[in-house]
């Protein structure tokens, strides 16, 4: 899940569900990963949505989450859901899409071992790393920001030093240079003039 989230995941994320014990027809608890939009009713999913990837809510502490089974089918490769904490509901486990965390206090715990790293709710394991969905994906996607940041940072870094480098390089050479301008104009100066020749006396 590298760079920016994907809308089928946005709408998986975001979708609103009405949903109660009963489970009639016209109760929006269903949603198709493969057509994405909104919630569906189970009368819209038998009809428009036959052979398509669906996951069900199931309502629990006024907060929807996914059943967990349904959301292990995605596959890691469509969907990795490793390291969210799984929630246990009265009809087995559920994935929640959205962040546990209600209060601001808690955002100081996030990181911390046994609490999510996306808000700060306790998950009273440190096996796990965060508590939904969201959490995860805006997890990665501000780590892969970081990530890129810094290798901006070290390519930058690298350019830097290898002006550094070359100007040295090219300082060196110019004091070599001048250096040898100079040993070259005292040896020339050094040298001794011929004088005007002289003939020999003839007697």
């Amino acid at each position: 899940m590298e760079g920016s989230i994907p809308e089928w995941l946005k709408s998986m994320i975001n979708a609103e569900f009405n949903t109660t014990q009963k489970r009639t027809e016209n109760e929006k608890g269903f949603f198709c990963v493969d057509c994405g939009g909104n919630s569906i009713t189970r009368k819209e999913k038998e009809e428009h949505h036959n052979g398509h990837t669906v996951l069900q809510a199931f309502n629990t502490s006024r907060k929807y989450g996914y059943k967990d089974k349904d959301v292990l089918k995605l596959g890691s490769n469509v969907l990795d859901v490793s390291g969210i904490r799984p929630f246990s509901i009265n009809t087995g486990h559920v994935f929640f899409p959205k962040s546990r965390s209600q209060r601001p206090s808690q955002l100081k715990k996030k990181g911390r071992p046994g609490f999510c790293f996306g808000c700060g709710y306790g998950l009273g394991s440190a096996k796990y790393s965060f508590c939904s969905i969201l959490c995860k994906v805006s997890y990665r996607e501000f780590d892969d920001k970081l990530k890129t940041m810094d290798e901006l940072s070290v390519e930058q870094e690298t350019l830097s030093q290898n002006l550094v480098n070359k100007k040295s390089i090219d300082e060196g050479n110019l004091v070599i240079s001048e250096k040898y301008e100079v040993n070259n104009n005292q040896g020339f100066r050094k040298r001794r003039r011929k004088g005007i020749p002289q003939r020999a006396p003839l007697y």
